[in-house]
C-alpha cells in the first residue's frame, strides 16, 4: 500500500518538527547548565587563580606553592560565598528579583493563559454564588479551552 504525497509530506514535517524540537531542547539544557553552573565554576577557578598569582605572589611575595594556593582558595571561597549569599538573599527580599520575576511572568504565554483561565474560574464561582448557572458554565468552558491548549498541546 502506497502513501499519498500529502501523507508523506505530513510525516516528513512531523519528523522535522521532532528534530527541531529536540535540538532546541538540547540547546536550552546546554544554556541552563553553562550559564548557571559550569561557567560559574570556571570563572571562580579563574578568578581565584588570577588573584592569587597577581595579588599574593606578584605583589605580596607569597611563595608560589600548592599549599598556599589551596589555603587561599578555601578562605576566598568561604568569604566570597558568604558575601554572595547575603547579597542574593537581599536581592530576593528587597532588590530587583521580584521585578524580574514579574516581568518574566508577563512575557510568558503560559502564565498569561493560566492567569486568564483563573480569572474565568473566579468569574464562574461568582456566577454560581449569584445562581447564574449558564454564565458560570460559559466561563468554565472558556477556562477549559485555554487550559486544553497547554494540556493537549493544541
Amino acid at each position: 500500500m502506497q502513501r499519498s504525497k500529502s501523507s508523506r509530506k505530513t510525516i516528513e514535517k512531523e519528523r522535522s518538527s521532532r528534530v527541531v524540537n529536540r535540538v532546541l531542547r538540547l540547546w536550552t539544557y546546554f544554556r541552563r547548565a553553562h550559564g548557571t553552573y559550569t561557567s560559574m565554576i570556571l570563572s571562580m577557578i579563574n578568578y581565584v587563580t588570577v588573584t592569587y598569582t597577581l595579588l599574593l605572589v606578584g605583589i605580596l611575595g607569597v611563595p608560589k606553592s600548592l599549599t598556599y594556593f589551596v589555603l587561599y582558595a578555601l578562605i576566598f571561597v568561604a568569604i566570597y560565598g558568604a558575601v554572595a549569599i547575603a547579597i542574593g538573599r537581599w536581592d530576593y527580599r528587597k532588590g530587583s528579583a521580584r521585578i524580574e520575576t514579574e516581568l518574566a511572568s508577563r512575557a510568558n504565554p503560559y502564565t498569561k493563559d493560566l492567569s486568564q483561565a483563573l480569572q474565568y474560574i473566579a468569574n464562574a464561582i461568582a456566577y454560581i454564588a449569584q445562581n447564574r448557572r449558564e454564565e458560570a458554565l460559559e466561563e468554565i468552558e472558556k477556562a477549559r479551552k485555554i487550559l486544553s491548549k497547554w494540556i493537549d498541546g493544541r
